[in-house]
């Protein structure tokens, strides 16, 4: 039996080419990566701001949560939670040695313990309490409420908070990001995929 002896007689040069082959994969790879996470993050704002992520519509707001402090109709009454689109970012880079590319609300590193976690309270929903007693509410909306009426707005009679009743609301589930990212899934590692060998073949992406 012949053995098959290979001899390379430029050894160094191999795996100098090899290893700049691996680094241009691997960089390759994390540009694919950080381009669809861009695009993810505008489409991801831009559904949130039409209240409509991955195309389902949220829950309307309350009668009440559509008006301003002042008893004017708010801009963005009609598309519950458009101004966390603000919150929208993208992060890519490399955390415990790994690349990790993230999209959705994520922190930007001032007070992200609140802003976050009102996020999160306002897509999972549940029981909510109001600023103060029941008592202080129905005293703060009252002259809402009389403003409404005399400006014959059908809506005045959500703002007369009776005396007694529950001391919680029900603030209905708004998830955001998990329609999203099932809706948009596939595409992502398709174009992930796609992106990668055009980067290998030397395009700009």
């Amino acid at each position: 039996m012949k053995a098959v002896n290979l001899i390379f007689k430029n050894a160094q040069q191999v795996k100098r080419e090899l290893n700049a082959f691996e680094k241009k994969r691997v960089s390759a790879a994390q540009t694919a990566a950080k381009v669809e996470a861009f695009r993810l993050y505008k489409k991801l704002q831009g559904e949130v701001k039409a209240a409509r992520p991955g195309g389902t519509k949220l829950a309307p707001l309350s009668q009440i949560a559509r008006y301003t402090k002042t008893g004017k109709f708010k801009k963005n009454a009609r598309r519950p939670l458009a101004s966390l689109s603000r919150l929208v970012r993208y992060k890519a880079g490399i955390t415990g040695g790994k690349y990790n590319v993230e999209v959705g609300f994520i922190s930007p590193g001032i007070d992200a313990k609140g802003w976050r976690g009102l996020a999160t309270v306002l897509q999972s929903g549940g029981q909510t309490l109001p600023s103060g007693s029941r008592a202080a509410l129905r005293k703060r909306l009252l002259p809402l409420a009389i403003k409404l009426k005399k400006q014959r707005d059908p809506a005045y009679k959500f703002f007369f908070i009776r005396k007694t009743g529950p001391s919680t609301f029900k603030l209905p589930a708004r998830q955001e990001i998990d329609p999203f990212w099932q809706v948009n899934k596939a595409e992502t590692w398709r174009n992930i995929e796609s992106n990668w060998n055009r980067k290998m073949m030397g395009e700009r992406i």
